[in-house]
């Protein structure tokens, strides 16, 4: 018999990673508690994560994957995301804005939408080739060299963190910082010279 998923499991494992938890924004989080595995390969020159999903709402894709591909050990050459067939009004990578234009000619005036990218953890998902950047205006060049930035962080910070100590973050117990460790140590050097201090 196959063991249900424990509940919003992966959403209070990025809650509770302090490095992480300002990627999930609060659109994000009724999202994720549909996630019931996340997991992680990594070959010589490419890393993929996997998310898998229940059946929710938001969208229609069983899992959702990314795949960074390099050029060498340090250098990202391009990445590959799963297209998200987001349900209607679910799509929570963009905002929809509406403005009105008036017409100086004829006076009339018409509503013209906008949509604009909306921070979210799921723009993890694009795809960003980073040797089609030369191709691109400046503005658009920075954008994506700035995900892609962006992307390897969070990927770091799952594999290294997220996915190898989950269970730890899920509970609330994960490792301390050596920061929090060396300021114990410091709080003991201080004890015993208070006793060795003549009466």
């Amino acid at each position: 018999m196959a063991l249900e998923p424990l509940k919003n499991y992966w959403t209070t494992v990025f809650e509770n990673c302090e490095i992480l938890q300002d990627e999930l924004k609060e659109a994000d989080k009724p999202i994720m508690n549909h996630c019931q595995k996340l997991e992680f390969s990594k070959g010589t020159l490419q890393s993929t994560f996997t998310f898998t999903f229940a059946s929710n709402p938001f969208f229609s894709n069983d899992s959702l994957t990314k795949t960074v591909y390099f050029t060498d050990p340090q250098t990202p050459s391009h990445s590959v995301g799963t297209e998200i067939k987001w349900n209607s009004d679910q799509d929570v990578t963009k905002k929809v804005s509406k403005k009105k234009q008036r017409n100086k000619k004829t006076g009339q005036t018409r509503v013209v939408e906008k949509t604009e990218k909306e921070d979210s953890f799921f723009n993890f998902f694009g795809s960003i080739d980073m040797k089609a950047i030369d191709d691109l205006d400046d503005e658009e060049a920075q954008q994506q060299e700035d995900q892609m930035n962006c992307d390897l962080e969070i990927a770091g910070i799952m594999e290294d963190e997220a996915i190898t100590y989950s269970l730890e973050y899920f509970l609330g117990v994960a490792k301390k910082d050596d920061d929090d460790e060396e300021g114990d140590d410091d709080d003991d050097d201080d004890s015993d010279s208070e006793e060795e201090k003549p009466k």
